[in-house]
């Protein structure tokens, strides 16, 4: 871990309360346009999509995190509640709350970056990986190789 200046007095950043507009961006289209408030699925998804999970951070925190930031009984979190379950995922990770943020906000939801592969690979991601190693076997090369010399 970096011990630097905390990003928080450091970063000059005019939207005061976190991520700005990005971070909201990205709660936003994961929470349902309009909606002030993600439930917890939504929550996990936009771990896995932003790559959160990993590095001490895993799926089992992001249930747990969700239901301590939420609060007893609750099934949905805030914007609020967003930003500080992002800080407690930076802790977790060992990474600053802007490295994170800025994860977030960079995915800024469906694929924006003209990465369409992206969308589509993620997309494919289950049949693929059942398929390939199937009929890919072994079988094949040795045929390939007929006469030798």
């Amino acid at each position: 871990g970096r011990s630097g200046a905390s990003g928080r007095s450091a970063s000059p950043n005019p939207a005061a309360g976190g991520g700005g507009v990005s971070v909201n961006a990205a709660f936003q289209t994961f929470a349902g346009a309009g909606k002030a408030d993600m439930d917890g699925r939504s929550f996990a998804k936009l771990c896995r999509d932003c790559k959160l999970i990993g590095g001490g951070f895993t799926t089992t925190d992001v249930d747990l995190l969700f239901a301590r930031v939420a609060g007893k009984g609750q099934r949905r979190i805030t914007l609020v509640q967003f930003e500080q379950a992002l800080e407690h995922i930076a802790q977790k990770k060992g990474t600053t709350g802007d490295a994170i943020q800025a994860a977030v906000a960079g995915t800024g939801g469906p694929v924006l970056s003209g990465t369409q592969a992206d969308a589509v690979r993620f997309h494919d991601d289950k049949s693929t990986y059942t398929g390939s190693h199937i009929n890919g076997g072994p079988e094949q090369v040795v045929k390939g190789l007929g006469t030798v010399g």
